[in-house]
Order: structure tokens, then C-alpha cells, then sequence
């Protein structure tokens, strides 16, 4: 790698486009190849446990890299203490953060101030997630009252059939999750419920 910079982009969900993020990547001059990437990953998920995190931090370490570039600070992390861990190991990586967001263009200033205010955004990111947790459950809870159905669909098991299976032929239950077409976990389940 001939380049001191790289990128990296996160979405929470697998539905959502990570291409939005790697285009303002790929504008801000950054190699596709030097662009790291999560999918579908929370940023609930502490960042050193995401596979391609991981990646951009080796490349960092073997490759002579002086600059991150993502999209928000978002997309390092939603909790506070995590972003603030993973600023401070940047700092003793001797690596500059830099987001591509408008409104965060104070990641480019004085290291003081830009602590401060990392500080109050990922709290700000932190409460968002929180927020959101609430919004859901609130969500869920509306749902439940007005007789909306959660979660996935019942599943009809022949419990008659089970019982044969297992106790007259001796097949296992693993084998009649198998050949019913349904999961080991729910006939279990449903066996524990009765």
C-alpha cells in the first residue's frame, strides 16, 4: 500500500446500502482497496469485534496508514466509552480521525477541543441509540395492545407424529426436526411446553 489513508463505513442493517458511505469515501480520494467495511453490524457492536474494523486496524499497523476517513463518527461507534477508547488508540497509533460529515468538521481541530466535543457527541450518539431502544419497545408494546402478531408465525407441529416417531420407531429428535421441515429449537420448545 503506497497510500497513508483509509476509509471506513458501517451500516446496522444488511438492508441498508453501504454505498452511499464509500462513494463520499471514494470522493474524499480514498482507495476502494483502502476502504474498510462492516454490513449489518450494530454500532452497539464495540468496534474491535467487527471483522472489517479489524482489518483497517492491521492495515494501520503493518501499512504506514496516518488517516481514517469515515463518513460520521456514527459509524465508529454509538457508545461512548467504545468511541472514546478507540480515539484514544488511534491518538497512540499517531492515526487523525477525520469524519466527512459538515457537522462534524471540528474532528479537525485542536486535539483538546476535539476531545471535548467527541465527548458530547458520542454521549449525544450514545442517548440516540437509547432513544431508539425506547422507540422500539414502545413500538412492540403499541403493537402487542392493538393484537398484532410478533415475532415469527406459529409453526403446526403434529405432536401425535412426534410421539410415534420418537417413542415407537426411536428417531431422535433431531432427525424428526429434520424430516417435519422445522427447526430442532422450536420442537424442542414445544415439547418443554407441554
Amino acid at each position: 500500500m503506497n497510500c497513508s489513508i483509509v476509509g471506513y463505513a458501517r451500516t446496522s442493517l444488511a438492508s441498508e446500502k453501504i454505498e452511499n458511505q464509500t462513494h463520499k469515501l471514494l470522493e474524499a480520494g480514498i482507495p476502494s482497496d483502502l476502504i474498510f467495511t462492516d454490513v449489518g453490524i450494530s454500532g452497539a457492536v464495540p468496534p474491535h469485534q467487527r471483522p472489517g474494523f479489524q482489518k483497517m486496524i492491521e492495515a494501520i499497523q503493518t501499512a504506514g496508514i496516518t488517516h481514517i476517513y469515515t463518513f460520521e463518527l456514527s459509524r465508529i461507534s454509538r457508545d461512548l466509552t467504545d468511541t472514546l477508547n478507540v480515539l484514544r488508540d488511534f491518538d497512540n497509533m499517531n492515526v487523525c480521525l477525520r469524519s466527512l460529515s459538515p457537522t462534524e468538521s471540528w474532528l479537525q481541530c485542536d486535539p483538546s477541543i476535539r476531545s471535548l466535543i467527541t465527548s458530547v457527541m458520542s454521549w449525544c450518539a450514545m442517548r440516540e441509540r437509547e432513544n431508539l431502544v425506547e422507540r422500539t419497545k414502545l413500538g412492540l408494546e403499541n403493537a402487542k395492545r392493538q393484537g398484532k402478531t410478533l415475532g415469527r408465525p406459529w409453526v403446526d407441529i403434529d405432536m401425535k407424529k412426534v410421539a410415534r416417531l420418537h417413542d415407537e420407531k426411536g428417531i431422535k429428535y433431531t432427525e424428526i426436526a429434520k424430516k417435519m421441515g422445522i427447526k430442532y429449537s422450536t420442537l424442542m420448545k414445544r415439547l418443554n411446553d407441554m
